[in-house]
C-alpha cells in the first residue's frame, strides 16, 4: 500500500510505480493544495494517487493546482485523469505547453533521433490543455517559485517551496543515472551545455533541501541541508566530467559509434544495458560534442 511520506513540514512524496522504477508525485499542503506531477497514466492515478490522498484525509477537490516538472510520460501522462478527478487547474511552464497539447508528436520525435535503438512510441497519449502558463521566476499560489532548469529536456523546471526553501528538482539533476530493481542507468540529458548551466543555477538558488523525483545513483533522492545540497551538485558535475573524459579516451582510440560509446558509459558508470539504448545515446552524443570542443 503506497502512501505519501512527509519530507519536511507540508511537503509529501508518493513513490508511484513506473516500470522497475518509482517516479515521485509531490503533495504540497496549504491554503491551496498543489500536486507536482501525476504519474505514468490514468491507472496510476486511480489505483495509487487518489487512494493515497484519501488515506491522508485529503479531499480530491481540495487539490487546486497540478504542475509538471516536465512532460515525460512517468511525470505527466496521468494529467488528464487527475485533472478530471480533482477539478484542479493545470499550470504549465511555457516550454511545455505544446508538449502537453501534442504529446504523441514529441514522443515520436524523441525516438526518431535513434530509431534502431528506440522503443515504439505509444499509439495514443491523452492531450491536455493548460489553464495557466508559468514562466521562469514566477510564483504559483504564493507558495512555489518556478525555475527553468533544462538539460534533461527543454521544458524541465524546478520548484522552490518558499515555506521551507526546499527545491523539487524533478529529473533536472541526473547524478549517475536512476537506480531500480532492474539495475542502474546512466545520466540522461539532451543538452549537456544546458545541463551544466542548470547545476550552476541550482547552486545559486541556494536551497536548504533538494528532493528529486527518482532514486539516483550513488546519491539517492533527498538531500537535507546546504552541505548535502552542495555535495549533490558536486556529484552531478563530477559524473558529467567523467563521462566526457571517458568519451574523449574512446574518440582518441578511433571509436565514434554512438551505440558503442553509450555502452561504454553504461559499463564504466556502473549501469546495465536495457532493452533500448536511445536515452543513453543522447547522453553519449552530448559528451562527444563536449569532448570535441576541447572543454
Amino acid at each position: 500500500m503506497l502512501q505519501f511520506e512527509e519530507l519536511v513540514p507540508e511537503i509529501y512524496l508518493l513513490k508511484t510505480p513506473f516500470a522497475s522504477l518509482w517516479s515521485g508525485v509531490f503533495l504540497l499542503r496549504g491554503e491551496e493544495n498543489i500536486l507536482v506531477d501525476s504519474g505514468a497514466g490514468a491507472e496510476v492515478v486511480d489505483e495509487v494517487i487518489l487512494p493515497a490522498l484519501e488515506r491522508m484525509n485529503v479531499e480530491k477537490n481540495s487539490i487546486k493546482w497540478l504542475i509538471n516538472t516536465h512532460t515525460h510520460g512517468d511525470h505527466a501522462y496521468g494529467n488528464t485523469r487527475l485533472l478530471e478527478a480533482t477539478g484542479a487547474k493545470l499550470a504549465t511552464f511555457d516550454k511545455g505547453v505544446d508538449k502537453l497539447k501534442n504529446p504523441l508528436y514529441y514522443s515520436r520525435e524523441t525516438r526518431a533521433a535513434f530509431p534502431a535503438y528506440s522503443s515504439k512510441a505509444p499509439d495514443y497519449i491523452p492531450q491536455v490543455d493548460t489553464d495557466v502558463v508559468v514562466h521562469d521566476g514566477m510564483v504559483l499560489a504564493d507558495r512555489v517559485k518556478i525555475f527553468s532548469t533544462p538539460g534533461h529536456d527543454t521544458e524541465c523546471i524546478s520548484l522552490l517551496d518558499l515555506n521551507t526553501n526546499s527545491l523539487l528538482t524533478g529529473d533536472s539533476l541526473q547524478f549517475g543515472g536512476t537506480r531500480s530493481a532492474a539495475g542502474s542507468d546512466i545520466a540522461y540529458y539532451k543538452d549537456l551545455i544546458e545541463y551544466r548551466q542548470t547545476i550552476e543555477k541550482i547552486s545559486r538558488i541556494q536551497p536548504d533541501n533538494i528532493f528529486a523525483s527518482h532514486d539516483y545513483q550513488p546519491a539517492g533522492f533527498c538531500f537535507y541541508g546546504r552541505e548535502a545540497v552542495e555535495n549533490a551538485l558536486r556529484i552531478c558535475t563530477e559524473v558529467a566530467d567523467s563521462y566526457t573524459m571517458w568519451v574523449k579516451e574512446e574518440l582518441d582510440r578511433g571509436v565514434t559509434d554512438l551505440a558503442e560509446l553509450a555502452r561504454m558509459l553504461l559499463h564504466k558508470g556502473g549501469g546495465e544495458e536495457g532493452a533500448y539504448l536511445f536515452t543513453d545515446m543522447y547522453t553519449a552524443r552530448e559528451h562527444v560534442k563536449e569532448a570535441r570542443s576541447g572543454r
